[in-house]
């Protein structure tokens, strides 16, 4: 079945070194909004860029973050990003496809939109998308790197759950807010009397010993401040509200304020931390505020 573009990574980038590698790419670039073709200089001098050096070309892309698919040989794309290997929850997905489209296999970033991009690509082609990931080939999904918006608290357990999960031992799964999302949704066999246990939630409660803790993107933070506030003045206010109700800022989906407000240094800075703004025009508040209060 064909991969939810939704779930695919933005941005990607195709590597061709042949003509006939090219025209592939070429094809399956048109399916991915804002997806390049770069090509060897010497063999693909018409694509969207041209490199020379494939292996510092290669480097240069992945340390930006550019989901990168390589129609070469899966070896080439091991030994050029070898040297530039990080910790796996900021690496880009990396996909090694095929010339003729016949095997899509995801060599890294599986879990963020590697397995997808390379379902993708094997759906387009006809191809066999080569998942290896044990956890999302038994389990559906990957505890260590959640879907965008979703926090993890302690990775450092995950692994221990998601072992136990794979050996069929048990798992508790406690859900404190209305909609579970991704892990309720996922068909796993929980049990309330496990010692390990996964908790989603909103609150700033820490986890406990064999608990993995996940923050979902729950919570909209609407502020506002007078003209010129110091940056680090909202901060503080929000830190301290935030507490004060004790809730976690990893729950925080994003920052909202009025369109008077949208152009604030304090508004925008704290937005950069939260990774999303809304504005809303100051009409939307009367309506909530002045004129049905109770709906609230």
């Amino acid at each position: 079945m064909t991969e939810a573009k939704s779930s695919l990574p933005e941005g990607v980038v195709f590597l061709a070194l042949t003509r006939e590698g090219y025209a592939l790419a070429r094809r399956l670039a048109s399916a991915l909004p804002g997806a390049e073709v770069h090509g060897y200089a010497p063999r693909v001098g018409d694509a969207d860029t041209v490199f020379s050096d494939l292996g510092a070309h290669l480097r240069d892309l992945f340390t930006q973050g550019h989901p990168i698919v390589g129609l070469c040989a899966a070896g080439i794309l091991i030994r050029a990003l070898a040297p530039a290997l990080c910790h796996k929850a900021q690496e880009p997905s990396v996909v090694a496809l095929a010339e003729d489209g016949g095997a899509a296999v995801p060599l890294l970033g599986g879990h963020r939109g590697g397995n997808a991009l390379a379902t993708f690509l094997a759906d387009q082609t006809g191809g066999v998308a080569a998942v290896t990931t044990a956890g999302e080939l038994r389990l559906g999904l990957a505890l260590d790197i959640p879907p965008p918006g979703w926090r993890l608290a302690n990775r450092e357990i995950a692994k221990t759950v998601t072992a136990a999960l794979l050996a069929e031992e048990k798992v508790a799964l406690r859900c404190n807010v209305p909609d579970g999302g991704w892990l309720t949704g996922a068909g796993l066999e929980f049990h309330d009397d496990a010692l390990l246990s996964i908790r989603i939630g909103a609150d700033a409660t820490p986890p406990a010993d064999g608990e993995l803790l996940f923050h979902p993107p729950v919570l909209a933070l609407g502020v506002g401040c007078e003209r010129q506030t110091e940056p680090a003045e909202l901060e503080a206010l929000v830190t301290k509200t935030l507490a004060e109700h004790d809730l976690s800022p990893l729950a925080v989906a994003c920052v909202c304020s009025i369109d008077l407000k949208s152009d604030e240094a304090a508004v925008h800075a704290l937005a950069d931390v939260e990774d999303q703004l809304g504005v809303l025009g100051i009409e939307k508040f009367d309506v909530l505020f002045v004129h049905d209060p109770p709906e609230i």
